[in-house]
């Protein structure tokens, strides 16, 4: 990406992404994919439509979990087909919505729901279902849980007191679980996926679940500041495909959404003040976390870079009355001034729609994206004038 704002650019923060480097590589990427797995876009991930009509375009299916996201899937093309919707909280009336839209795969994460989408059933045919199982591990934390309990499905003792049979509006075709996100070994990424099918294997046959299905969610990472990851796609669908056949597996869906975004993003924020506090150089840039809140939620930073290299370390900070506002510490220019731009990458995924865009009452982040090789803006930036009420 050789985009650069002019330094005379007099607008605010605003995010690019590249549809066209994301349509040649993802296109590649779907060459090698085996016949045994579907793909679907977690929409969370970034519900821009630019990136949802590519996607559409390109055959991947599509993971919404919400009422809005539905709408944004439908409305960029997406067939009801191609649709399943996860997430912890699926009221009746949320039910009957999808159902009413076309949407035949549910992941069940309670009883309730079960209960609910059952009874709604009886008037629709041919209902899917996976329910979601919430596994026990031994250690470690994610943003999804972990080995942490959370709102996300039921553990499989949980699971055991249900009597399926009483279900009979509904088609139960596979198992879900997804408790790891943004995982960057291939190591860690292969013994959590088969730990999690050796589980879900034994489960189906004990309680005789007929097995058609397991969806393994996300996981695959993109890397941020200081961070590497060892794996290329070729050795995911090798992984996939070992694991396929070791425990005789029909069909593995996965709900990718970070790595199907994350590397085609970029923040641009003009920098405002340059200062030193107590010996360290500091940076305050036009966006913050209102912008972009990943790393007050999280700790990683989105690589930061100048229009120049450079070896002078900056603290960069947003613009909010908060000491969260922390964007990490990059070496940049030792020659930048105030004015000149900063561009943080690997925001594709967990940037706009996961800010906190009217915290203090600035302008919002406009977008953009690179199509057909041009520039276009497809989402202003807005006055704080215009959205308060």
């Amino acid at each position: 990406m050789n985009y650069w704002p002019d330094s005379k650019c007099e607008e605010n923060s605003f995010y690019l992404y590249d549809i066209d480097l994301a349509k040649s590589e993802i296109t590649e990427i779907l060459k090698s994919k085996p016949d045994f797995l579907k793909i679907f876009f977690a929409t969370k991930a970034n519900p821009l439509s630019s990136f949802l009509k590519l996607f559409n375009e390109l055959g991947i299916n599509i993971d919404v979990a919400s009422s809005g996201e539905l709408h944004q899937a439908t409305k960029c093309g997406f067939d009801s087909s191609k649709i399943i919707t996860t997430g912890p909280a699926k009221s009746k009336p949320y039910l009957k919505k999808f159902l009413e839209s076309g949407v035949k795969i549910f992941v069940i994460e309670s009883p309730q729901q079960l209960i609910e989408l059952n009874e709604l059933s009886a008037n629709y045919q041919n209902i899917e279902v996976l329910l979601r199982v919430q596994l026990e591990w031994k250690e470690g934390e994610s943003v999804l849980g972990g080995n942490n309990i959370t709102p996300f499905g039921i553990s499989m003792d949980d699971w055991k007191k249900i009597n399926f049979s009483n279900f009979n509006n509904i088609k139960i075709i596979g198992l879900h679980t997804f408790q790891w996100g943004n995982i960057l070994k291939k190591k860690e990424l292969f013994n959590i996926w088969e730990e999690a099918i050796k589980k879900l294997v034994t489960f189906s046959k004990n309680m005789n679940i007929k097995l058609d299905v397991i969806d393994l969610g996300g996981g695959l990472g993109v890397p941020y500041h200081n961070q590497e990851c060892d794996y290329g796609i070729n050795e995911v669908y090798s992984n996939l495909k070992i694991l396929k056949e070791k425990y005789n597996l029909k069909k593995i869906w996965v709900e990718w959404g970070r790595f199907l975004t994350g590397k085609y993003g970029y923040f641009f924020s003009k920098i405002i003040d340059i200062k030193q506090v107590r010996a360290k150089e500091i940076i305050v840039i036009d966006g913050g976390l209102n912008h972009f809140a990943r790393a007050a939620l999280t700790d990683e930073y989105f690589p930061c870079n100048s229009k120049n290299e450079g070896n002078r370390k900056y603290s960069i900070h947003g613009p909010l009355c908060t000491g969260l506002d922390y964007h990490g510490t990059f070496e940049l220019d030792e020659n930048l001034k105030v004015g000149d731009w900063l561009c943080f990458s690997n925001t594709g995924a967990y940037g706009f729609t996961e800010s906190m865009p009217y915290f203090l009452c600035h302008q919002t982040a406009a977008e953009k994206i690179i199509q057909n090789s041009k520039i276009i803006t497809v989402r202003k930036s807005v006055e704080a004038s215009e959205y308060l009420v």
